[in-house]
């Protein structure tokens, strides 16, 4: 939701921007396995069985894949929003990049019931997986903790400023 409304954001600004996700290729690579990626019917485990698989053979797997799609965004002019930096390669590949890093961290109660709500089991929201627990230790551009008192369009209006800031806007 932040990185939706953080797109209108740019786009209300004059940017073009454009969601990618670094779990988009591990997600057709679970669709092909089991013909769908939704997080539902034991697809999160296959998920991330996958996405253990394909580091092991080669750590940056996902970096490599999602490189090629920001690239293709800044020579068509967009802004790109990666929506789901979580290991350690990835924010150090997104900060070598020059892109602007935000975190917005929710309470675990509030997790779990956006999981309930999807009917997917609480036990990921607690999940010790390096996806789950990694990214807390990075020093983001932006921290945000949303207990619900944050406003999501104004998260997405400060990331935005930011990094016009950051840009020297």
């Amino acid at each position: 939701m932040i990185a939706e409304r953080l797109g209108q954001a740019m786009i209300d600004a004059g940017y073009w921007p454009v969601l990618l996700s670094f779990s988009q290729p591990l997600k057709e690579m679970v669709a092909q396995e089991i013909g769908h990626s939704r997080k539902d019917d034991g697809a999160r485990d296959v998920m991330l069985r996958i996405g253990d698989e394909q580091r092991a053979k080669d750590p940056d797997v996902f970096v490599k894949l999602l490189s090629r799609k920001v690239d293709e965004a800044f020579v068509a002019g967009c802004s790109p929003i990666i929506t789901d930096v979580r290991r350690e390669n990835e924010w150090n590949w997104c900060c070598d990049a020059g892109l602007y890093t935000a975190y917005v961290e929710a309470p675990i109660e509030d997790r779990m019931a956006r999981l309930r709500a999807m009917g997917e089991p609480e036990s990921v929201a607690t999940s010790s997986h390096a996806t789950e627990t990694e990214a807390y230790s990075f020093p983001w551009h932006l921290r945000v903790f949303n207990a619900h008192s944050v406003n999501p369009d104004q998260v997405a209006w400060q990331c935005a400023l930011d990094v016009l800031r950051c840009a020297g806007w």
